[in-house]
């Protein structure tokens, strides 16, 4: 019976405060593109009334921006299951990839990108 596991299996989580980091600005943008009054703006200072702000006044703005950032992500994916095809990772290393890729963006494919370059 044929191994689940590739022996050259290499996966990476990013950093624990890139995910905290990123993945807040990205739901405080969704949230904000939806309804900013959802968010806790008045115990935020100066940067609640910014984003009050940009809530109210910007939200063409913010769908562009959340739709841009949600496509970059998606083929920053794309290149990294090509990545994890080129080095013969097991499908379940590559969904992992994809799946950090998709949150994380560039962030995560460039720890892919760098461990391709060292073991090649």
């Amino acid at each position: 019976m044929a191994s689940s596991r590739n022996d050259t299996d290499y996966f990476q989580f990013a950093s624990a405060p890139t995910f905290i980091i990123i993945l807040v600005i990205m739901i405080v943008g969704w949230v904000m593109w939806y309804d900013v009054n959802l968010l806790p703006t008045s115990y935020m200072s100066y940067l609640g009334s910014l984003l009050h702000y940009i809530g109210t006044n910007f939200r063409p703005l913010l769908l562009f921006l959340d739709a841009g950032g949600l496509i970059e992500h998606a083929c920053l994916s794309a290149y990294a299951s090509y990545c994890c095809g080129k080095l013969n990772y097991s499908w379940g290393c590559a969904m992992k990839w994809v799946a950090q890729t998709m949150l994380l963006g560039y962030f995560s494919l460039s720890i892919l990108i760098a461990h391709s370059k060292r073991s090649k």
